[in-house]
């Protein structure tokens, strides 16, 4: 096996410190795949020597009746809370944020950690090339790159922005676009209280947003409002969204991450493998915290030819534009 990366692993679309894992999904088959993901997330963290997955778990303000519902039949512990009781988890909250879900089992992703411990446990199968195509050749496959072309018996392609341009040129075209927005942290003062990673989707603030606990301390937010802005006007946006939702934090920014992110047919939380024979590509959004469970599956649709109904590619009639949980 070889990974080509055109840059130092995790300085794309899995930059930045952390991600949220959840349960939460508006499609019920990634409930179902989250929960495997999660124990797959400990195992990892046991093989690399790392916790990987914390435990602060994730809270959903707003549309939590649905939610819970998927979580019940998948058999996912949950809890609905109300106004009193969210307010009691989280202080650092505005007052009246409640009613919400608690997902115990999510927890803030140390993303930088997993990138850094899996490129030292694969080593020199990294290796560092810009591809610019693939096609299948000989009844294998044939990756060009700024270095020259690479045989392989099956390639798969997971490229995030990048993969349309590359299934183009196999005359597939993906239902892919791309989003960049910018994410920052504050601090969070002593006495803030506990802190899990939100999914703020109640509209009660003037604009949706999501943050997550940093591995080295921080908290990052990121809003609806900031997409695709100068650096300084994100940060003033969303510091101002922070006054209104999370008055128990320090409003002054201590850091700021630029994040592209990809969605599949319209819907933030689909995903799809396409292609056949030898050269496939996979994509979607909102995965970093599904891989534990995606590799394996990815693995088998690569190998044998079994592709699961949860990677397959959606029927875009099925999906609802609105109803996805994004927190990019």
């Amino acid at each position: 096996m070889v990974v080509l990366e055109a840059d130092a692993p995790g300085s794309g679309q899995s930059t930045g410190p952390g991600r949220i894992f959840r349960h939460v999904h508006a499609l019920a088959p990634l409930v179902g795949l989250a929960a495997e993901a999660r124990r797959g997330w400990h195992a990892l963290g046991e093989r690399l020597g790392a916790r990987l997955l914390g435990d602060q778990g994730t809270l959903l303000l707003g549309e939590a009746g649905e939610h819970a519902a998927r979580l019940a039949a998948a058999g996912v512990p949950h809890r609905v809370l109300d106004a009193a009781e969210v307010a009691a988890l989280v202080p650092a909250l505005a007052s009246g944020a409640g009613p919400g879900l608690l997902d115990p089992g999510g927890g803030a992703i140390d993303a930088e950690a997993f990138v850094r411990l899996m490129a030292r446990e694969l080593g020199g199968a990294v290796v560092r090339a810009r591809v610019d195509g693939v096609r299948p050749a000989g009844g294998g496959a044939e990756v060009l790159t700024g270095a020259g072309r690479r045989a392989a018996a099956r390639v798969l392609v997971c490229a995030g922005a990048e993969t349309p341009g590359l299934a183009a040129g196999m005359g597939l075209r993906l239902p892919v676009t791309g989003t960049v927005h910018r994410r920052v942290s504050f601090a969070v003062p002593a006495g803030a209280g506990g802190l899990p990673c939100l999914l703020e989707r109640s509209g009660r603030f003037g604009m949706t947003g999501y943050g997550t606990p940093l591995p080295g301390g921080g908290f990052a937010l990121g809003t609806a409002a900031a997409d695709d802005l100068p650096a300084d006007e994100a940060i003033a946006r969303t510091g101002a969204y922070l006054r209104r939702a999370l008055p128990g934090l320090d409003p002054r920014p201590i850091g700021v991450v630029r994040c592209a992110s990809t969605v599949l047919a319209g819907h933030t939380e689909a995903m799809g493998l396409y292609g056949d024979g030898p050269v496939r590509f996979f994509a979607g959004g909102n995965l970093f915290k599904h891989v534990p469970a995606l590799g394996p599956l990815l693995a088998d649709a690569m190998l044998d030819d079994r592709v699961a109904p949860v990677i397959a590619p959606p029927e875009a009639a099925s999906l609802d534009p609105a109803a996805g949980v994004a927190e990019r």
